[in-house]
């Protein structure tokens, strides 16, 4: 990513989500957070973050033929945010709530 600001506004949000996209038991997750604090290039995180997450394949191989590394932030971000959302409208309250029937 060449735009400074743009770099700086992809490793904050990374910063910010990856925590809650990556399994929370293990070292996963603290390590990646490391990572975001190296100098690593953002299109190398994308790749690292994509690897570790559990994802389609066919998903995944799409990641890796996006040249374009802020696109291929972007797909990473809305697929998982889009895939949490869902999972979290799936999950059911239990014992469920009485009916006014």
């Amino acid at each position: 990513v060449e735009d400074e600001e743009v770099a700086n506004r992809w490793r904050k949000t990374l910063l910010e989500k990856a925590p809650h996209w990556l399994p929370s038991e293990g070292e996963v997750a603290s390590q990646f957070c490391k990572l975001l604090q190296s100098d690593l290039p953002l299109g190398a995180l994308c790749d690292i973050l994509a690897f570790a997450l559990p994802l389609d394949a066919e998903f995944k191989q799409s990641l890796l033929a996006e040249l374009h590394v802020e696109d291929r932030l972007q797909a990473l971000h809305d697929f998982v945010e889009k895939s949490q959302q869902l999972a979290r409208k799936s999950q059911r309250k239990f014992p469920p709530e009485f009916s006014v029937n």
